[in-house]
């Protein structure tokens, strides 16, 4: 009994410290200017704050984009190829005009309302996504 209350402690008080040590704070722009030539210089902004940003012609490919905030962003004409953008939120962007998805991960990521196409998400890995219709997408292989 002794023994497992102790490992149980221990194993707590390990997550505790890497959950702290791993949790770093997400960065907010105050412009899309500035959010853009973040993202060009370090192509990482995981967890940024992103929301209305201008990103309209901006190369993003292979961006790590992990759970950023991206509401209402404009990435019209952008390339976000390969870029990691899983459990993201896009609720309400613009990914509609020449915006390519090739390869790109959009898993658990929010597309409530986006205006983007069906042909466009259907090179992008969607799975357990919110489509812009609200329903989540089940297109999911052994991978995901």
């Amino acid at each position: 009994m002794r023994l497992s209350l102790a490992i149980g402690l221990t194993l707590y008080l390990m997550n505790a410290c890497v959950t702290k040590a791993s949790a770093v704070p997400p960065i907010s722009f105050k412009s899309g200017t500035q959010a853009e030539q973040f993202l060009r210089a370090n192509r990482s902004c995981p967890g940024c704050d992103l929301r209305q940003a201008e990103l309209s012609h901006a190369d993003l490919r292979d961006a790590d984009l992990r759970g950023a905030n991206l509401k209402g962003a404009d990435f019209k004409h952008a390339d976000l190829r390969g870029a990691n953008l899983r459990g993201a939120v896009l609720a309400g962007s613009d990914l509609s005009t020449s915006v390519l998805l090739a390869d790109a991960d959009l898993r658990d990521a929010d597309l409530t309302e986006a205006n983007v196409s069906p042909d466009q998400l259907s090179l992008a890995r969607t799975c357990r996504s919110i489509l812009p219709n609200g329903t989540i997408s089940i297109q999911c292989s052994d991978k995901d």
